[in-house]
C-alpha cells in the first residue's frame, strides 16, 4: 500500500473516535484522550513516524531474535478477576506463537497471502527479576475497589487503585482487568508517556480454552498496537493507509471470518485481509502478521528506536542474590534538615531483605559527627524481599548542627555480603540556632536548609523562590497570589529553631514588596512565633491592605521594579528573649489579589556574654579562631594558675594547670562539635577569657 506521510495519518485518526464509536479495541480512542490532553503527543507521533520511514532493519538486526519480559499486572476486584497463572501462561504461549509464525492455525492462510507472513522473531518471556533487582513471578496482582476500568488509564496508577507500570526499557506491562462492556482491550502506541505505555486487556480474553471463542487473540492485537501497528483497514475507509506495503487496503473492520470480502475492488484484485491479526475477525480466523508488519514492528528496536533499549532487557532471567544482605531503605526518622526541640533522638530507619537467606538479626549503628553514638539489634524474621520496620535505641545529642550517619553494620551475626548499600547520612539541627539569623534566598537549595514549606491546604501551591526580583542579590522569597484562585488558603514559610539563651532586645527585620489589586480587599501577611517549640503559636505582626502595600495599586501582575519598592519591616521580638527553641513563621493568608515578595530576612539581638571577658595583667591569644580541630593558647605574663575550656552552657571541657616559663599549649578540639566556647585563663588576683569558635 501507499506509504501516505505521517501529518496525513495523524490528522486522520484524531477523529477515530468519531467514526467507530463503538469499537473493541480502544487503542484509537485512547490515543484521541492522549491527544487532548497533550497536543505535544502528535508531535511525538511524527517523530516516531519519521523514524519508522526513514530507518530499516539491518540484515543482521533482522536475524537476531528478541526477547521482551512481560509483567502481567492483574488488577481485581473479584475472584474471577484474579485470573489464574494457568489462564497467563496460556496467554503468554499465544503470544510466542503469533509472534514467531508457530500458531497451529497457520495452515488456513489464504495462498494469496501466505507468502507475505511473517516470523517477527519477537518472543515474550515472564519477567524473573523485579526493578528492584528481586525475584519476581511476573505476575503483580493488585487488590482495586473499582467495579470496571475504562481508556482513561486508570488501572495503570497504584493512587487510582490500579497498578504503577513498571520500568519500560525492561519491561512490557501487560494490565488484565475487567473493562467496560463492548471494550476488549487497548494499547499505547510507542514513543509516549512511559507512565501508561503498554497494553490493557480484559480478564475474559486472557489465555484460550477457557472460553468458548476466545484463543488470546486479543492480546496479540494490542501488542500489535503496541509495537506501532494500526488497523489493517487504517482506521477510515479505502483510502486511508495502515503504512504498510503488503497489506491490501478494507474499507472497514471485520467480525466473523469473510474470507472473500473484497471492500475495496475498484483497483483492488486481492481480497482484504482479514485472517491479519491487526483485524477485528474471530480469533479463530486470525493466522499471520506480514513482511511489513514485522518491518514496522522491529525497526522500533534499532538504534535511536523508542524500543532499543527494551532489546537488551535482561530480566527474563532470575536474579544473583547474595546469602546475606540486608539494604537500608530509608530513614524514616529523623528527616534531612530536621529541627529537634529535645536532645534525646531515637532513629527509626526501614530496610529490605535482598539476600536468599532469611533475616534473624540485623545489627545498626549510629554515627555523630563522625563517632560512634549508639548500637541497636533487630530481630525478627524477614523473608528475601520483605520490608522491615526498626526504631533504634536513643541517644543524646548536644545542642547545634550534626551530620548523622546509619549504618547496618551485620546480619544474622555475619558480615553483610553486599556492605555497599547498608548507609545513609543526613543532617539534623538540635535545639535553637544562635542568631543572628540571616537569610537573603541567594542559595540555589529551596528551601534552604532546616527552613520548612507548609501548605495548609495542600494544593501544591504557596511560597517559592523566585530569581528575578530582590531587595538585594538576584533572589528572594515569593508567592503569587495574583494567579492563586482559592482565596482563604494559608501557606507558611518557616525559619529553623532560634536559641535565645544569651540575647536580648530581640528584633525580626525583613523587606517585603506588595500593591494592592484595588482598594477593596488584599492578601494578608502574619508573622507568628513559638517559644514552646510549635506547640502554641503568637501573632506578633498582621498586615493586609494599606498596611501590607510598598506600592500604589495596580491591576498588572505586581513586580517591584527597583529597591524603592521595597519596604523594611521591624517586629519586636523582645518579650521572647532568653526561650531556647523559638520558632518563627511567615503565614500568607490567600485573597487571590496581588503578588508578595519578602527578602533579607534577619534576627538579631544583643548578646549577653554569660563569661566575662576582662582584661588582666597578662596577655593570652588563641590561634586559629575560628578553629577545626586543634587550637594553640600562647600566654605571656603568667607563670601560675589553670586555663579552662568551657562551654557556652557555661560546663567546663577541660582543665590544666599552668606550667611555669611554658607560654603555649594545644589544645585538641576533634571530640567538640561545632559552636561558641570559651578559653578561661585565671590566676589568684586575675582572669581572662577569649571566645573561641569551632568550625569543621
Amino acid at each position: 500500500m501507499k506509504y501516505f506521510t505521517s501529518i496525513i495519518f495523524i490528522i486522520l485518526f484524531v477523529f477515530s473516535n468519531n467514526v467507530f464509536a463503538t469499537e473493541k479495541c480502544g487503542t484509537m480512542q485512547a490515543l484521541d484522550l492522549l491527544v487532548e490532553a497533550n497536543a505535544d503527543v502528535l508531535n511525538q507521533l511524527e517523530k516516531i513516524e519519521n523514524f519508522t520511514k526513514n530507518n530499516t532493519i539491518t540484515k543482521k538486526k533482522e536475524r537476531e531474535l528478541i526477547t521482551i519480559p512481560i509483567i502481567f499486572h492483574v488488577v481485581y476486584s473479584t475472584p474471577s478477576e484474579n485470573i489464574s497463572e494457568e489462564k497467563i501462561l496460556s496467554q503468554l504461549d499465544v503470544l510466542n506463537e503469533d509472534f514467531r509464525k508457530l500458531n497451529p492455525n497457520f495452515y488456513e492462510t489464504l495462498d494469496v497471502f501466505k507468502d507475505r507472513a511473517a516470523d517477527f522473531e519477537i518472543e515474550f518471556c515472564l519477567a524473573q527479576t523485579d526493578p528492584d533487582g528481586l525475584p519476581t513471578s511476573g505476575i503483580n496482582r493488585a487488590f482495586t475497589d473499582s467495579a470496571t476500568f475504562s481508556i482513561s488509564n486508570n488501572m495503570k496508577f497504584t493512587a487510582l487503585s490500579g497498578a504503577d507500570a513498571w520500568p519500560v526499557n525492561d519491561y512490557l506491562n501487560f494490565w488484565v482487568c475487567d473493562l467496560e462492556p463492548g471494550l476488549l482491550g487497548y494499547a499505547q502506541f510507542p514513543g509516549l508517556d512511559e507512565a501508561t505505555d503498554g497494553v490493557v486487556v480484559d480478564y475474559i480474553q486472557v489465555g484460550r480454552g477457557f472460553t468458548n471463542g476466545i484463543t488470546g487473540r486479543t492480546a496479540t492485537h494490542e501488542v500489535g498496537h503496541w509495537l506501532n501497528l494500526r488497523h489493517i483497514w487504517g482506521d477510515g475507509d479505502c483510502t486511508q493507509d495502515d503504512l504498510v506495503e503488503d497489506t491490501p487496503p478494507a474499507e472497514s473492520a471485520h467480525s466473523g471470518c469473510s474470507l472473500s470480502a473484497n471492500s475495496c475492488s475498484a483497483g483492488e484484485s486481492e481480497p482484504d485481509m482479514v485472517q491479519n491479526y491487526m483485524d477485528y475477525s474471530d480469533d479463530g480466523c486470525l493466522t499471520l502478521f506480514t513482511e511489513g508488519q514485522k518491518q514496522r514492528a522491529r525497526v522500533l528496536f534499532e538504534t535511536g528506536g523508542s524500543k532499543f533499549a527494551l532489546a537488551t532487557s535482561t530480566k527474563c532471567a532470575a536474579p544473583v542474590l547474595a546469602n546475606l544482605d540486608a539494604r537500608l531503605i530509608e530513614v524514616i526518622e529523623p528527616q534531612e534538615n530536621q529541627n529537634y526541640c529535645t536532645t534525646s533522638v531515637a532513629p527509626i530507619i526501614k530496610f529490605r531483605n535482598y539476600g536468599n537467606n532469611e533475616l534473624t538479626t540485623v545489627k545498626a549503628e549510629v554515627y555523630v559527627d563522625g563517632e560512634l553514638a549508639a548500637t541497636s539489634l533487630w530481630t525478627g524474621n524477614l523473608l528475601t524481599g520483605d520490608y522491615g520496620d526498626f526504631k533504634l535505641d536513643a541517644f543524646d545529642l548536644t545542642a547545634g548542627r550534626h551530620e548523622i550517619k546509619l549504618l547496618l553494620a551485620g546480619v544474622n551475626s555475619q558480615i553483610d555480603e553486599k556492605p555497599e548499600d547498608n548507609e545513609l547520612t543526613l543532617n539534623v539541627q538540635v535545639l535553637g540556632k544562635e542568631i543572628p539569623l540571616e537569610q537573603g534566598f541567594e542559595t540555589n537549595v529551596f528551601p534552604p536548609d532546616f527552613y520548612n514549606l507548609m501548605d495548609l491546604d495542600d494544593d501544591n501551591k504557596g511560597f517559592q523562590i523566585n530569581n528575578n526580583v530582590a531587595k538585594s542579590g538576584n533572589s528572594c522569597l515569593y508567592i503569587n497570589c495574583f494567579e492563586y484562585d482559592t482565596p482563604g488558603s494559608i501557606d507558611d514559610f518557616v525559619l529553623p529553631i532560634i536559641n535565645l539563651k544569651n540575647f536580648k532586645n530581640t528584633k525580626l527585620e525583613f523587606y517585603n514588596a506588595y500593591a494592592r489589586y484595588d482598594a477593596t480587599d488584599s492578601d494578608t501577611l502574619q508573622i507568628l512565633v513559638s517559644k514552646d517549640c510549635g506547640a502554641t503559636f503568637t501573632s506578633v505582626m498582621k498586615r493586609q491592605g494599606a498596611l501590607l502595600a510598598s506600592e500604589g495599586n495596580t491591576t498588572s501582575a505586581f513586580v517591584p521594579s527597583a529597591s524603592d519598592k521595597w519596604k523594611l519591616r521591624t517586629v519586636n521580638l523582645s518579650e521572647f528573649d532568653g526561650a531556647e527553641n523559638l520558632i518563627v513563621k511567615f503565614r500568607c493568608i490567600n485573597s487571590h489579589e496581588q503578588n508578595l515578595y519578602i527578602d533579607d530576612i534577619a534576627i538579631i539581638g544583643d548578646e549577653i556574654v554569660g563569661i566575662n571577658e576582662n582584661t588582666a595583667n597578662f596577655d593570652a591569644i588563641v590561634y586559629p579562631n575560628p578553629a577545626k580541630n586543634r587550637v594553640q593558647l600562647t600566654i605571656d605574663n603568667l607563670k601560675i594558675g589553670t586555663f579552662r575550656l568551657i562551654s557556652i552552657e557555661g560546663k567546663v571541657l577541660e582543665e590544666q594547670k599552668i606550667i611555669p616559663n611554658q607560654k603555649q599549649y594545644d589544645i585538641n578540639l576533634e571530640k567538640y562539635n561545632n559552636g561558641t566556647y570559651f578559653v578561661s585563663l585565671n590566676n589568684n588576683s586575675n582572669s581572662k577569657t577569649i571566645k573561641l569558635f569551632i568550625l569543621k
